[in-house]
């Protein structure tokens, strides 16, 4: 938690409008929309396409011990009335003893847009993402683009959107009990091993919550996770159990555990 605060700190203090961001955009990290295709008369697939340059990464939706989680903001965009966005599969490294989930090189974010209307859509927002080398800086990208309603197949974004970590309707039981300033969270999924290495990202719906590196163990088909579980705004956590989202990453493997039930 400390590592995350101070993380954060610094993040703030970084100005994106500066001359220094505007050059950390356009030589590490560029941001494009890619168009796609209409699924049906009400939903359209879209993507955002971020390239990094050598040694630069940036961070999946949980960015693990210490990182900047990506924000996106839609207000503007026309004949929009939602968007999903939906993450590929991340890397998992380890820097100074810490995990992390990330995207190295280039990586697609699909998005899913519950269109409104009959006219052109066009997509208007920003968006906020964490890119790193040694040093972690937080870049805003102003979107404002249009999306044709009807477009054409598009290799790269439909790769992202087989990535996606599958979906598993598996029983995860769990229980919590009071550590330090914050909660011990105990799950136990029974589930094939997944890959030689196995790596474990828990979320819950509550973004105030901050959950660490789950500590991983198994007998037999059982895989039991240990995590700590505490809160940003200092306060005991509270648990929504069917907010949780378990994910279960092996190198180019990963699944999906959603919610979980009392012992």
């Amino acid at each position: 938690m400390k590592h995350m605060r101070i993380f954060a700190v610094l993040a703030s203090l970084i100005t994106v409008g500066a001359p220094v961001a505007a050059q950390v955009m356009e030589n590490v990290a560029k941001l494009s929309v890619r168009s796609g295709w209409s699924e049906n008369a009400n939903t359209h697939v879209a993507g955002l396409q971020i390239d990094l340059a050598p040694g630069w990464k940036t961070y999946w939706r949980q960015p693990g011990d210490a990182g900047i989680p990506a924000q996106f903001t839609w207000s503007g965009s026309k004949n929009i009335d939602k968007i999903q966005v939906l993450w590929p599969r991340p890397k998992v490294t380890w820097d100074y003893g810490m995990r992390s989930l990330v995207y190295e090189t280039r990586v697609v974010l699909p998005l899913i847009i519950t269109t409104k209307g009959d006219g052109p859509m066009n997509l208007k927002g920003r968006v906020m993402i964490g890119v790193c080398e040694d040093v972690c800086i937080p870049v805003e990208y102003k979107i404002n683009t249009r999306i044709p309603r009807n477009g054409t197949s598009d290799r790269a974004l439909q790769t992202a959107i087989d990535a996606q970590p599958v979906v598993k309707r598996t029983k995860v039981t769990c229980e919590f009990a009071p550590y330090k300033t914050g909660l011990k969270a105990t799950l136990s999924i029974k589930t094939p091993k997944l890959g030689a290495e196995e790596h474990m990202a828990v979320e819950f719906a509550d973004p105030d919550l901050w959950v660490g590196t789950p500590a991983l163990s198994r007998q037999g088909g059982t895989l039991k996770a240990e995590v700590t579980v505490l809160a940003n705004s200092g306060q005991m956590p509270l648990i929504d159990r069917a907010g949780l989202r378990t994910t279960l990453i092996a190198g180019t493997k990963a699944v999906e555990f959603r919610g979980c039930q009392a012992r």
